[in-house]
C-alpha cells in the first residue's frame, strides 16, 4: 500500500479513539484483533455488503443495473467441453454491462452458506440432494462420478470387486465428505486434497484411486492414462446446477436465471 507501519498504526489509533474501543493488540508479540475488533470487523463487512445490495436496488429503480453481483462456483467446471456456464456468464455480462460480476471459487458447503447469508446472489455447484430454501436449475447433463486409477496402478485394466476397491489407498476431496453420496469412512483414505486438479495429480501418481467426474477426464481415459474402475455399488451421478435463494426477487438474479433457462431449456425448481 506504500504506507509505513507507523502511519497505519496512527490511523488505527485515531479509529479506536473515534469508536471508543480497543480494536487490536499490536507490539513485539505480533498483531491480532481484540474481541471488539473482530465484532466490528464483521459489522464492517456486513455494511459493505449492504451497500452493494443498495446499489443494486438503486440500479433496479433506475432500470440500469449497477454495483457488484456476487456469484460462486466450484472448481473444474470449465473442464467440461461445450459447458453452458461460460456462455451463461457471457450472456449475463452482455445483458447487464454496467454490473460488476464478481465470481469466486469455494467448496459446495461454503457456497451454500454464502448464498443463504445473502453474500452471493447465485451459485453453481453439484447437487445430490434437496437444498432447503433454495431453487435450482440443472445446467448440464448428469455427470457420472466413477473411481479411477492410473496406468501404473495395480488395479489398471481390471474389474475389481467392491472389497478390493474399498481396501485400495484412496485420494479424497475433503469437502465432499457429507456432501457427496459416498462416505469416505468406508474407504481407505490415504491422501486428501480440496480440488479436482490435485486429486487427479494424486491418482496419476499411480498410488491412489479416487472419484473423478467422468466427463472431465474423458481425454485421459481415451489416451489410456486413466482406467475407470466402474462398479454399480460405488458409482454415483452428480448434476451441475444453478442455485438461488427462493425469496430472491432482485432483477439481476432474475436476469441470470432467465438466461440460464433459455440456454438449457430447464426451469428453476424449488428444493425441499
Amino acid at each position: 500500500m506504500n504506507i509505513g507501519q507507523s502511519t497505519i498504526s496512527g490511523y488505527i489509533t485515531k479509529l479506536e479513539d473515534r469508536l471508543g474501543v480497543k480494536l487490536c493488540l499490536r507490539g513485539r508479540s505480533g498483531f491480532r484483533l481484540t474481541d471488539a475488533g473482530e465484532k466490528l470487523y464483521d459489522a464492517a463487512i456486513e455494511l459493505f455488503e449492504d451497500l452493494d445490495r443498495f446499489r443494486l436496488k438503486v440500479g433496479e429503480v433506475r432500470d440500469d443495473l449497477t454495483g457488484n453481483f456476487y456469484a460462486g462456483t466450484v472448481d473444474s467446471v470449465v473442464q467440461v467441453k461445450d459447458s453452458v456456464i461460460p456462455k451463461l456468464l457471457g450472456a449475463f455480462a452482455e445483458k447487464a454491462p454496467n454490473l460488476h460480476l464478481d465470481l469466486r471459487l469455494a467448496s459446495p458447503q461454503a457456497l451454500v452458506r454464502e448464498l443463504t447469508a445473502k453474500r452471493f446472489s447465485v451459485i453453481i455447484l453439484p447437487v445430490f440432494r434437496p437444498l432447503a430454501g433454495l431453487k435450482v436449475l440443472e445446467l448440464e447433463a448428469r455427470n457420472p462420478q466413477i473411481l479411477f486409477c492410473a496406468r501404473n496402478h495395480p488395479l489398471y485394466g481390471k474389474s475389481p470387486a467392491e472389497e478390493e476397491l474399498r481396501a485400495a489407498p484412496f485420494a479424497d476431496r475433503a469437502h465432499m465428505e457429507g456432501w457427496a453420496p459416498y462416505s469416505s469412512r468406508a474407504l481407505n483414505v490415504a491422501a486428501t486434497t480440496v480440488d479436482v486438479e490435485c486429486q487427479l495429480l494424486l491418482i496419476l501418481s499411480g498410488k491412489f484411486i479416487g472419484y473423478l467426474p467422468a466427463r472431465h477426464v474423458s481425454s485421459y481415459v481415451a489416451s489410456g492414462d486413466l482406467w475407470p474402475l466402474s462398479h454399480p455399488e460405488m458409482d454415483y451421478d452428480s448434476r451441475m446446477c444453478l442455485a438461488v435463494r427462493a425469496d430472491d426477487e432482485s432483477s439481476a438474479t432474475q436476469i441470470f436465471t432467465s438466461l440460464a433457462s433459455g440456454l438449457t431449456g430447464n426451469v428453476l425448481q424449488s428444493e425441499s
